[in-house]
């Protein structure tokens, strides 16, 4: 598999992992997939106040 040869390549001296293009993109995903999408706290108030403007349920939140 090519990406595999690539994961098992030699790391940079500093450097805990090998990177290639869409690499950093794949991890945020994985991440994003597993604990939902980081928003900055003025999104969160807009979509609180939009949502009770307009009769929506309460926006449920999940602290990290």
């Amino acid at each position: 598999n090519y990406l595999q040869r690539i994961m098992d390549s030699k790391k940079t001296e500093g450097s805990d992992s090998v990177h290639y293009p869409g690499y950093p993109e794949f991890l945020a995903e994985k991440d994003r997939t597993l604990n939902g999408i980081p928003l900055h706290i003025e999104v969160i108030e807009w979509f609180k106040q939009y949502s009770s403007n307009k009769g929506l349920p309460k926006l449920e939140i999940h602290d990290v």
